[in-house]
């Protein structure tokens, strides 16, 4: 009779489930793989929007997603019109877990997306 095999949980296997684990929380921790890179990115305490002033009927917004790894500067920061900021925090929500959940090449991947305007693929 053929034993059943025991499921393998691997470190990189471990690491994504705890990713996932992680990345449903509110908040996203940084996270580290067997080797020591870091996939996602804490949300910092202060924000400072690249030191733009608010504007009325816009939300200043990271174009690049802090949690994916966006900058706080002024490079990535632009004036996003308040009818679609909703609709683009949900999508920067869901590729955060996703992205953070699946690795390194799934980050980079999401990273460009919101950098060409392409996030609507993640909501």
């Amino acid at each position: 009779m053929l034993k059943q095999k025991s499921p393998i949980r691997s470190r990189s296997t471990m690491w994504k489930f705890g990713a996932l684990v992680t990345g449903l929380s509110l908040g996203f921790v940084t996270m580290e793989q067997s080797y020591g890179i870091v996939a996602c990115q804490q949300r910092p305490n202060k924000v400072t929007y690249g030191g733009l002033a608010p504007r009325a009927g816009f939300e200043r917004d990271h174009r690049v997603p802090l949690c994916l790894g966006g900058s706080d500067t002024r490079d990535n920061v632009w004036y996003e019109p308040i009818t679609e900021a909703s609709e683009k925090d949900a999508a920067e929500r869901n590729a955060c877990r996703h992205a953070c959940a699946l690795g390194p090449r799934a980050i980079a991947s999401a990273r460009e997306d919101f950098a060409t305007l392409n996030w609507r693929k993640w909501k």
